[in-house]
């Protein structure tokens, strides 16, 4: 399990990275920031589960950690649904 948290760990390095240092070719790639966000505060809510479950005594953050990463798909889908090719650049 811990292996597998850091390959995740790794990807999100990489797709981050990759965001940062390349030109965007579709429209709306800026979203992507988003989908690292819902992940980000989907990671969050999973370390924070006991203390969620304490102060709300309902859902606790491993419940509220699937709805969030779920979140994230649904984000992911409607970006790529609605993105479009740039114009090439032109240059000399």
């Amino acid at each position: 399990m811990r292996q597998n948290s850091s390959f995740i760990r790794k990807v999100i390095y990489g797709c981050a990275i990759v965001l940062l240092l390349f030109p965007a070719r579709y429209t709306g790639t800026a979203g992507l920031w988003g989908v690292l966000a819902w992940y980000g505060l989907a990671k969050l809510l999973e370390l924070l589960d006991r203390f969620v479950y304490a102060n709300n005594g309902l859902v606790s953050g491993h419940t509220l950690k699937h709805l969030v990463a779920s979140l994230g798909g649904l984000w992911l889908l409607l970006l790529l649904q609605r993105r479009r090719a740039l114009a090439p650049a032109t240059g000399a």
